[in-house]
């Protein structure tokens, strides 16, 4: 599993058809989930993920600069939707419209890995 942004801000992740992860926070302050923690292993930052299943199986999301500094900006801060496009605008020579479906899809990767309290 990865995490695109910087490279390809267009590309999609997933074709979920289940959106209840993303709705639940739409609209409203939202938080990186500390119980994960970025690493760095062999130049890649990755978060162990734990498996919906139990815990026979472990996951392991590998993300590009673009999410680890996002990662690092919003840890132990509320943030939104908004919060994340601007920040988006601001690094990136990108249009509105962009950074608003690259955050939207940041925050539902997210979501749909119990990354987000």
């Amino acid at each position: 599993m990865r995490f695109f942004f910087a490279n390809n801000l267009s590309q999609r992740l997933y074709s979920y058809s289940n959106y209840s992860y993303f709705r639940k926070f739409k609209n409203s302050k939202m938080r990186i989930n500390r119980q994960y923690t970025l690493h760095e292993v062999a130049d890649e930052h990755i978060i162990m993920l734990k498996s919906r299943k139990g815990n026979e199986m472990t996951r392991v999301a590998s993300l590009n600069r673009t999410s680890v500094w996002l990662w690092n900006e919003l840890i132990d801060k509320d943030f939104s939707e908004e919060d994340i496009v601007g920040m988006l605008l601001s690094q990136f020579n990108i249009d509105e419209a962009t950074a608003q479906r690259d955050a939207k899809q940041w925050i539902k990767t997210l979501c749909e890995n119990d990354l987000i309290v």
